[in-house]
């Protein structure tokens, strides 16, 4: 609206005229009439511009204000401001908040409106907040992106409140104000450049009236996310049990130290190229349910400790990179914990499940308390250097578990476990090497204690009350198939399965080679010295197809088309040649019918097979004759003319 100049001095208002969305222009008006609750004119600018010569007194609102500023100019505000379009403070102007608050978005949280206010110019304020804080409040729906480094705040700026909005710090931009900083309440925050001032979650102080209207909605739950692309300082805070945090860090995140809380729903991700370094001695309790990955690298030293609790029902930890920590307690045992990467801890370790896998490593320089299952595969290794329990633990592959002494005259840690298993079950009656590296001692204070190492184990070491070793009687020699382990040999029962061995039946399990004396069922660990298993091998058909004029050459001795009975591991050498009349020059023979054609194959059974031979074709007589052939014929005539002639004359005599 434009009150002219002839009607300036005229011009009066009744009661309070409010410019939400566009602005009032009085020609001649130099001097802001201001407003009070009943009257006036509210609006967050006054302002003055010249038109033809006329300057008029402008009552706007911000985003109007700020549409028409230049290079240079100041907009200061009059009163809190609503941004409800987008909105930018451009290069080379100046936002002066004078202890006012700006609004962008719908407070009701229904996104009525979704402006992005764009700062690229200075943001600052140069009084005291006019009541409680001086700042910028973003709602659900609303953007609000800073394009600027914070080189002239003042100290009265405090800063940033995301209520459901999305606030992006662009790269190359920096925030190092003492005195403002950013309050995530709900809604996403993106640092692509670097934050420094104070970032806070989940401030209740500003979940209050004075920034939500709560009237039209209400907020049951909050959810925030923070991504960390470039670098920030997250101070301490808590998660409430009605908090939602997801946290991706791609960049450096800075802790600034004390107790990070979590009693809600919390994930934190550092991707490989992330790192979270602790500035200041730090300790994360998790309440609620916590899932923390870390590709990257989570560091600490001697000072900036950082130290995990748990007491929530809920904590995941997977290391795939490195992280480093004081110590973990596991009150509510239920933490699990998975290392393909390196972890180290200066202090002690209580988890429910470990795994570590790959070429990961576990190093605890305090006690390793797992009250459910240790796996430890691959070539992955575990070291502890104070005396640890384990209360199941399996190693496979080329994995290593043992205790190292923290220094030359320490005695080396013991680590005491009451259910092992080292290596994997043979499948074949052949000698299998466990190529794992552990050192242990079986539980002496738990009767039911029990352990079984795989094949031959030359780095294995077990301290157990009793032990027996399960044998397979080969074809020609015993092959060492596992030792079982116990505390006593009124104890542990001796486990004997049905062993699935390729190409054999199992007989039983005897008390010699020669398979005499079955093993008692109720056998304990240490009742026998020694078991042995004994096999028979199964039998396969293998069929040779019928071919006219083929015969079968099998390892050297002709063989008839026909099905044949040979036991599992017999090698046979297959190939084919004519019977008499026939022609095998070109003769093939093919195992089943996925393998190629050949002149001969090689074959050790170990299940049904079929040969089938081809190429061998039947002899033929030829109709042709020779001059020499014809001459010899005439030659044979004439004789028997001259036989009957002679015959004749002398039956005539």
């Amino acid at each position: 609206m434009s009150i002219p100049a002839v009607t300036t001095n005229t011009f009066t208002t009744t009661g309070l005229v409010k410019v939400v969305n566009g602005e009032v222009k009085i020609a001649g008006e130099t001097t802001d009439r201001n407003y009070t609750a009943t009257s006036g004119i509210y609006s967050a600018v006054f302002m003055k511009q010249t038109e033809s010569s006329v300057t008029y007194g402008v009552y706007a609102d911000l985003a109007t204000a700020l549409a028409s500023a230049v290079s240079g100019n100041t907009i200061a505000l009059r009163a809190n401001a609503t941004i409800v379009k987008d909105a930018t403070v451009i290069s080379g102007v100046t936002l002066d908040l004078k202890g006012f608050i700006i609004y962008v978005g719908d407070a009701t949280l229904k996104s009525a409106s979704t402006p992005t206010f764009t700062i690229s110019g200075t943001i600052n304020s140069s009084v005291a907040a006019v009541s409680d804080k001086c700042g910028v409040v973003a709602y659900t729906g609303s953007t609000v992106i800073l394009n600027t480094s914070d080189t002239d705040v003042g100290s009265y700026f405090a800063g940033y409140v995301l209520f459901g909005a999305t606030m992006t710090v662009s790269k190359d931009v920096t925030m190092t104000s003492t005195t403002s900083g950013i309050a995530l309440v709900m809604g996403t925050l993106n640092v692509n450049g670097t934050v420094t001032s104070d970032v806070s979650l989940f401030n209740a102080i500003y979940a209050t009236a004075d920034f939500v209207n709560t009237e039209d909605v209400a907020v049951s739950a909050y959810t925030a996310v923070l991504n960390v692309a470039g670098e920030m300082t997250l101070k301490a805070g808590t998660v409430d049990a009605i908090d939602t945090l997801t946290v991706d860090v791609t960049g450096t995140l800075n802790l600034a130290g004390g107790v990070y809380t979590n009693n809600g729903i919390e994930t934190i991700t550092v991707e490989s190229a992330g790192e979270v370094v602790p500035a200041a001695a730090t300790t994360f309790e998790n309440v609620g349910k916590l899932t923390m990955s870390v590709a990257g690298a989570l560091a600490y030293n001697s000072v900036s400790t950082f130290a995990i609790i748990n007491t929530g029902s809920v904590c995941n930890i997977t290391v795939a990179g490195t992280l480093g920590v004081a110590s973990i307690t596991d009150t509510a045992a239920n933490a699990v914990l998975t290392v393909s990467g390196t972890f180290t801890s200066a202090g002690g370790v209580s988890i429910k499940t470990l795994t570590v896998s790959g070429t990961g490593a576990f190093t605890s320089t305090g006690a390793l308390t797992v009250t459910g299952t240790a796996t430890v595969e691959d070539k992955a290794a575990v070291a502890v250097k104070a005396d640890s329990t384990i209360a199941g633990l399996t190693v496979t592959g080329t994995a290593t578990v043992i205790g190292v002494a923290p220094t030359t005259a320490a005695d080396v840690p013991v680590i005491t476990v009451t259910t092992l298993s080292v290596g994997t079950a043979s499948s074949k009656l052949a000698a299998s090497t466990n190529g794992a590296t552990v050192t242990v001692t079986m539980d002496s204070a738990n009767a039911a204690a029990y352990g079984i190492v795989y094949g031959t184990a030359a780095n294995v070491k077990v301290t157990a009350g009793v032990s027996t070793n399960l044998y397979l009687v080969g074809t020609e020699a015993n092959i060492l198939y596992a030792v079982e382990y116990g505390v006593t040999s009124t104890t542990a029962k001796l486990v004997l399965d049905t062993l699935d061995i390729t190409g054999y039946k199992m007989d039983g399990w005897f008390d010699s080679a020669v398979g005499t004396n079955t093993v008692s069922t109720s056998a304990k660990v240490g009742d026998y010295a020694n078991v042995y298993a004994t096999f028979t091998a199964k039998t396969y058909t293998v069929t040779f197809n019928y071919l006219a004029g083929a015969v079968y050459l099998v390892n050297g001795s002709q063989t008839a088309s026909g099905q044949y009975t040979y036991a599992y591991g017999t090698d046979l050498t297959v190939s084919v040649i004519a019977a008499s009349g026939y022609d095998a020059s070109k003769a093939t023979i093919q195992l089943n019918t996925t393998s190629p054609s050949t002149s001969a194959v090689t074959y050790t059974v170990d299940a049904d097979a079929t040969f089938t031979a081809a190429g061998v074709t039947e002899k033929t007589v030829s109709s042709s004759m020779s001059i020499t052939d014809i001459l010899l014929i005439i030659l044979v005539v004439i004789t028997a003319i001259v036989a009957i002639a002679v015959v004749l004359k002398l039956a005539r005599s």
